[in-house]
């Protein structure tokens, strides 16, 4: 028993003295290192520090001084994305806050674009307010704390006046907008209004048109109604004529009638040597009543040639 105990022990010994013999030799390589490129960067050979750095971090990528002094090298370097992240893995010391919040600031600096700018900005100044809680006595952070704030503000001021610029221009060109679309619908109440007057005068020329279409028409009936009435006229004063012609040939006729009686009578006196005092008288009866007749007759024509005279017609057929 009391040999067995003793291998195990021995055992147990030697693979600590390896245990303690390899650890004492990495931490041995990781300090060599460390001097190594600190000598390097003491003469601002910063590349070649800075691979000695890395190829220590390979070994022990957590190693805070390790990170530390690679973010020294890159930032000498103007590599300052690779710095903060170095950065982030060192201990807390006023250097660190101080050194990463100066990337952050470089950062905005050298950025054209006013959001990275302004993103930077703001985390430059979040660094120094970390620093500072940690540090609240350091003057320095303080210091580049209040720059950074000034430069945000100044950034929003010019923002904020540029929006304003922005807003007043916008303004402006919906004001010329607004004062285009009155005037475009001005003139689009101008044009219809003008349509409208030049619609009404087409009505109105064509009702016009229709009116003298119509007087035009009204006048041919009225000629054709006129032309009518003439022609009923003219047959009128033709029958008139033709019975004045009739009464006249009726009233010779009575008088040739009159007068062969009359010679008959006289015949018949040369031959009878006159009749008696009352058939004389009979005779003059006669006459007198066909006189009377005759008379009635002239009268009866003269009537009716006087009421075609004025029954207004034109005097053209008149006698």
């Amino acid at each position: 028993m009391k040999k067995i105990s003793f291998i195990s022990g021995a055992l147990i010994v030697v693979m600590l003295l390896l245990f303690l013999t390899g650890v004492l030799d990495f931490n041995n390589e990781i300090k060599k290192s460390i001097a190594s490129g600190n000598k390097l960067y003491a003469s601002k050979d910063y590349d070649t520090s800075l691979e000695v750095y890395r190829k220590a971090l390979e070994k022990n990528s957590e190693d805070a001084i390790l990170n530390y002094n690679s973010g020294q090298a890159s930032y000498q370097l103007n590599n300052y994305e690779q710095a903060i992240e170095h950065y982030d893995k060192a201990s807390d010391k006023v250097d660190k806050y101080l050194h990463q919040g100066n990337c952050s600031y470089k950062l905005a600096d050298s950025s054209n674009d006013m959001n990275q700018k302004m993103e930077s900005y703001n985390k430059a100044l979040e660094i120094y307010k970390n620093g500072m809680v940690n540090f609240p006595s350091n003057v320095e952070l303080k210091y580049n704390y209040e720059l950074v704030k000034s430069k945000i503000d100044e950034m929003n001021k010019d923002n904020q006046n540029q929006q304003d610029n922005e807003n007043q221009q916008d303004n402006k060109e919906n004001q010329q907008d607004d004062n285009k679309n009155n005037q475009d619908g001005k003139n689009d109440q101008q044009d219809n209004k003008d349509n409208q007057e030049n619609e009404d005068n087409k009505q109105g020329q064509q009702q016009d048109q229709d009116n003298q279409n119509n007087e035009s028409g009204s006048e041919d009936k009225n000629k054709n109604e006129n032309g009518e009435d003439e022609n009923k006229e003219e047959e009128q004063e033709s029958e008139q004529s033709k019975n004045k012609e009739g009464n006249q040939d009726e009233d010779k006729k009575n008088q040739q009638e009159q007068g062969e009686k009359s010679d008959e009578d006289k015949e018949d006196g040369s031959s009878m040597n006159k009749e008696d005092t009352s058939e004389g008288e009979q005779n003059d009866k006669d006459i007198m009543q066909v006189l009377q007749m005759l008379e009635k007759q002239e009268e009866s024509s003269l009537k009716n040639n006087q009421q075609v005279k004025n029954s207004g017609k034109e005097e053209k057929y008149d006698w």
